[in-house]
């Protein structure tokens, strides 16, 4: 097996080991054209699918900034949730300060393999906070907003048919999950959160990295159930 390809594999295999779905040499076609991807990952959680296109340079030599440029173009042009460019040699000081303006990810796959609990508990973070995103659009496909007298204040109404008490908790909680992220991410622990089980929110108190986002995950995929029964009760 060429260097290369095998690269492509030990890439695929560290996202499955992780419990996403990765195929080698896939092609999808985008809005402007057709491209070759060396890996493409997939995950769904709470009803809601994600793609992540993964470039491999085994090169001698440092990837420069166009790189990181073209996969940011793939990454938009597929719909692609983030771009991550793994290569055996660094990166240009160029390529890094774009990264950064970008929803690229510049990392080597001995690191990925090396700091995996860590790179894990990113990559479930990102997760969440594309499940929160997600949960937020669709609950505003589900309400109004009027604005008051004095064209500032706003009060929100559910869409003829919606619970608004639901989708109301709803919110409250998509908005409280942002803040248990933040203080997980300072390291306040023990770190209160809130568990969601479809319409209740309960508090909680998580004393582990795993018991807070394994509970947070089990919240999140019961209120995109709930958004969706909230949906379909319109349709019906």
């Amino acid at each position: 097996m060429p260097a290369w390809r095998d690269y492509q594999e030990q890439a695929a295999e560290f996202f499955r080991s992780l419990g996403m779905i990765a195929v080698t040499d896939e092609r999808i076609e985008g809005a402007r054209g057709i491209h070759d991807l060396d890996v493409a990952v997939r995950s769904k959680a709470a009803g809601i699918d994600q793609l992540w296109v993964i470039e491999c340079k085994r090169w001698k030599a440092r990837v420069n900034k166009a790189h990181v440029a073209t996969l940011a173009e793939i990454v938009k042009d597929v719909g692609a949730d983030r771009g991550i460019l793994l290569s055996e040699s660094g990166f240009q000081a160029g390529a890094i300060r774009m990264a950064r303006l970008t929803n690229i990810t510049l990392s080597s796959v001995p690191d990925l393999e090396e700091n995996s609990e860590e790179e894990r508990i990113k990559l479930r973070l990102y997760g969440l906070r594309q499940q929160l995103a997600e949960i937020r659009s669709a609950l505003g496909n589900l309400t109004t907003h009027e604005l008051g007298s004095d064209g500032r204040s706003a009060t929100i109404r559910a869409a003829l048919g919606s619970d608004l008490e639901a989708i109301t908790v709803l919110l409250g909680f998509a908005s409280g999950i942002d803040s248990v992220i933040s203080n997980f991410e300072m390291g306040r622990w023990p770190i209160h959160y809130f568990e969601c089980d479809l319409t209740r929110i309960r508090p909680r108190i998580a004393n582990s990295t795993n018991e807070l986002l394994e509970g947070l995950n089990k919240s999140v995929q019961l209120v995109g159930t709930q958004i969706d029964q909230l949906a379909n009760s319109l349709l019906d």
